[in-house]
């Protein structure tokens, strides 16, 4: 059987190869009804509380909320979680002025800025989940008036300010003058710091007219003798305090070897516990024992009852100074030479 004369007319005009291609294309177009759409969202722009239009300059940060028709089989309180906003590949947002974070934020927010002035579009975006799967695309496509950052009273808007040297700001003088008092005063405490402790360390120098007894024996009659003096009509309690006190000096600097006469209460002790002869505490003739931590108390007491009168108002009892004389022959006794079969004889000045 033949076929119809009006097909092979057809045939005839159209050619093998048209005909091919229209079958393509229904097929493409049966394709594409039958596919299932995406679907859409709107974005809208989020005003600060009040107003109704915001001026937009050039890299301000705006804020759009997404409006999503959520689809069947979705819930709206998650639909957000994890998922990005980009453009198609068709479209350069660059170009189009716009710079966004694909990240959307809880409750859907988009954060867009643009990037030069005029009306912007911003492009249709679309819509993907944490899988990277299109999900939806935008709807609406939005339309925003953009004003440059530039002032516009600007002679040179084009051109770039050229750095200038801070000729305005004042000279820090009050800082610099800070920091100079504070090195002076530095450099003063270090110097007295190293004079202290180079005089401490000095040798004590024997003069012409020069005592031959023993330390001890030198310092014991001294306290007798302001024993017996006491306080007074010739001596007051300050002045009796400060005589015990280079009674004792003088002692302790001979017997150990530096100018203690010189010396704080706090830096004979420094010296004192830096010498073995006094960590060894007692002399070895006599009966009680003392060890270095009782001998380091009985000093440091006594000179701090001492000091306390010298250098302040304060009055003690009538009893007081007879106490401490005798606590400093006490000490004397303590510290003294031990006695050798031929005694050797310490000058003292």
């Amino acid at each position: 059987m033949g076929k119809p004369w009006f097909v092979s007319s057809v045939l005839d005009q159209l050619g093998r190869s048209n005909i091919i291609l229209i079958a393509i294309a229904a097929l493409f177009s049966g394709l594409t009804f039958g596919a299932e759409e995406l679907p859409t969202f709107d974005l809208e722009r989020l005003l600060s509380p009040g107003s109704k239009e915001e001026s937009v300059k050039v890299g301000d940060r705006l804020q759009f909320r997404v409006h999503l028709k959520i689809p069947d089989g979705h819930s709206g309180s998650d639909i957000f979680k994890d998922m990005t906003v980009e453009a198609p590949q068709s479209v350069s947002l660059a170009e189009e002025g716009w710079s966004i974070q694909t990240q959307l934020e809880a409750g859907g927010i988009l954060q867009g800025f643009p990037m030069k002035p005029g009306v912007l579009t911003l492009p249709s975006l679309l819509l993907k989940d944490q899988k990277g799967l299109t999900i939806a695309k935008t709807q609406a496509i939005l339309g925003l008036k953009v004003e440059s950052a530039i002032s516009s009273h600007d002679p040179k808007p084009d051109q770039l300010e050229e750095i200038e040297a801070p000729v305005g700001l004042e000279f820090p003088w009050r800082r610099v003058l800070l920091i100079g008092l504070g090195c002076l005063i530095s450099l003063l405490i270090g110097g007295y710091g190293i004079y202290r402790l180079r005089k401490l360390r000095k040798p004590v120098e024997l003069k012409l007219a020069c005592d031959l007894r023993k330390e001890d024996e030198i310092a014991l009659e001294q306290l007798n003798e302001l024993g017996q003096t006491g306080v007074g009509s010739h001596l007051t309690f300050k002045a009796f305090y400060f005589r015990l006190s280079e009674i004792i000096k003088a002692y302790v600097g001979a017997r150990y070897g530096f100018d203690a006469l010189e010396c704080t209460t706090s830096e004979m002790l420094q010296f004192l516990e830096s010498q073995q002869k006094f960590k060894e505490g007692m002399t070895e003739n006599l009966s009680e024992k003392v060890g270095p931590d009782d001998l380091r108390e009985r000093f440091s007491s006594l000179f701090e009852r001492l000091d306390r009168v010298k250098f302040t108002d304060y009055l003690p009892k009538e009893e007081e100074p007879g106490e401490l004389v005798e606590k400093a022959k006490n000490f004397v006794r303590l510290t003294r030479r031990a006695e050798v079969k031929k005694a050797n004889s310490h000058a003292v000045c």
